[in-house]
């Protein structure tokens, strides 16, 4: 009696998982911060759903991927995207192509769920939706949202950042003051243009959009030392701040 018991338990359960939809994550690292609780926005989507996520992919360059939590190295297939100049890699491109791979050769696919707010991945999303099939986008700012993004997706999710946020600030105030530093001791000027600063900082290792921010300003604004340093965004330049201790001179 026991066994049959247990046997028509694991005949349910069998059934249960065989009849659950099935999802694919992909995770534009271009787009979207590793830095945001995006493994916890993740499982309790799957858990509301009862979603079964068979893969996860990582999409970005090979510093981007290296960044990554060990945790979400190891859950997540690694894609490398190639560099195409300093500032533009193929990760939207490489994305697009794996989703059409797996919307064209594994039919047991429902969901496909982009951790990305980039209006290129729209003609995707829109073949995606005429195979029958759902498409969820996950963000980490729903403020600056598409119209078209929205109401292409199935389902929008934001992923909260409010408490990853001081890290990330300190990691980033930490790495511009080192970049800014270096910049202003190889020019030997006090004063330098703003404009050429995102530039400088990708080609040093520094990507504003992977760490959140939601422009190059608000991650200056964020994380410059103003005990250092003046930005002055209406004369686009940044000054030396020589009236405060300890300015770097």
């Amino acid at each position: 009696m026991a066994y049959r018991v247990h046997l028509n338990a694991l005949l349910h359960y069998s059934m249960r998982l065989r009849n659950r939809m099935r999802g694919i994550v992909y995770l534009d690292l271009d787009n979207f911060p590793a830095t945001a609780p995006y493994e916890k926005a993740i499982s309790e989507f799957h858990h509301a759903n009862d979603l079964r996520i068979i893969s996860r992919k990582a999409f970005g360059d090979v510093d981007q991927l290296g960044r990554l939590p060990l945790e979400i190295q190891q859950s997540h297939t690694m894609i490398p995207c190639p560099k195409l100049t300093k500032t533009k890699n193929s990760t939207d491109m490489r994305l697009t192509v794996e989703v059409m791979k797996d919307l064209l050769t594994n039919t047991s696919v429902d969901v496909f769920i982009i951790a990305s707010a980039d209006t290129d991945y729209i003609p995707v999303m829109k073949e995606v939706k005429e195979r029958g099939k759902e498409c969820v986008i996950l963000t980490n700012n729903k403020t600056h949202l598409n119209s078209t993004l929205t109401e292409t997706a199935d389902q929008i999710i934001v992923c909260e950042q409010a408490a990853t946020k001081p890290m990330r600030d300190k990691h980033s105030r930490a790495k511009i003051a080192e970049l800014l530093g270096k910049l202003f001791s190889k020019s030997k000027e006090s004063v330098t243009p703003i404009s050429g600063l995102n530039d400088h900082f990708v080609n040093n290792g520094y990507n504003f959009k992977a760490h959140g921010y939601v422009s190059f300003k608000d991650c200056m604004m964020r994380c410059v030392d103003t005990d250092k340093y003046i930005l002055d965004f209406d004369s686009g330049i940044i000054t030396i701040n020589n009236s405060k201790k300890g300015s770097v001179v």
